[in-house]
């Protein structure tokens, strides 16, 4: 069987797809075994312990909650069957369980797909440690992205704010230039693309094109920044957002490490006196 071919090796490898495939192997051994007892099949106990030992390994792994905690799959149906007297319900309660963490783990596997975050994350601190004497202000700030990205998307997008200002002010120091203390992250975004000559006054002068495409790499801070203001962590907000999902954090981390990433590999490429 393929859930069979999955658990083969002992060894926990961190990956959402082998997590995936060992969580729909545990919900069908207890889709089994809830069955009335005429026709539920004797599980296999030894199976089921050593699948749980690694998927809870691989999950806590990812920062996600296992949503089959039973020690063993006698525990497992006894506990099922003191919350649903009914088959039916059995099915239902552990079906409720089962499918939000599986949603969880099919949104890391797009993830890979489609340009995975975490990758971003990991590209943008070695150019940060390629670029800057002291790379430690925007390592902080990737490592609360990273932590929240999957968690609380709200988070998330703050964090994705407070990359862009540390940025920001990483490429002020290394330019020697100053700012104000009370400037808002869309004028220090503009600041220090001045000072690395790449805004799109300074660009205007010899390619159109490209201060077009500066005007709107400085626009991606903007909005960043908005989209904190209104559904963000900072400020204290009065209320949790609503409607905020996976790819709310994505898109704002994503835009943010755009012009992060452009600004650390400019400063890298173009060595100013310090």
């Amino acid at each position: 069987m393929f859930f069979d071919e999955l658990v083969e090796d002992d060894e926990v490898d961190a990956n959402a797809t082998h997590a995936l495939g060992l969580l729909a192997a545990q919900f069908t051994e207890l889709l089994s075994a809830v069955a009335p007892e005429k026709d539920a099949p004797k599980p296999n106990e030894r199976e089921y312990r050593r699948r749980r030992r690694q998927l809870d390994a691989i999950l806590d792994n990812l920062g996600i909650a296992a949503p089959f905690t039973w020690p063993t799959v006698a525990q497992a149906v006894a506990f099922a069957k003191t919350m649903q007297p009914t088959y039916a319900g059995r099915r239902q309660y552990l079906r409720e369980l089962y499918e939000p963490v599986a949603q969880q783990l099919q949104r890391r596997i797009d993830d890979q797909v489609v340009g995975d975050p975490q990758a971003t994350i990991t590209g943008l601190g070695r150019q940060a440690e390629l670029a800057l004497q002291d790379p430690a202000a925007i390592r902080v700030e990737l490592a609360r992205i990273e932590a929240a990205m999957h968690q609380d998307p709200s988070v998330a997008v703050g964090k994705a704010k407070n990359l862009i200002e540390a940025t920001a002010k990483a490429v002020l120091v290394a330019t020697n230039r100053q700012w104000d203390a009370n400037q808002q992250v869309p004028g220090l975004a503009r600041a220090a693309m001045e000072a690395l000559g790449v805004d799109r006054r300074t660009t205007e002068g010899h390619d159109q094109d490209a201060a077009v495409l500066m005007g709107q790499l400085h626009a991606l801070t903007n909005g960043v920044a908005a989209m904190r203001n209104k559904i963000g962590d900072g400020h204290g907000a009065e209320q949790v957002a609503v409607g905020v999902d996976l790819r709310h954090g994505r898109l704002a981390v994503r835009a943010a490490v755009a012009w992060c990433s452009f600004m650390l590999e400019t400063l890298h490429d173009r060595p100013i006196e310090r």
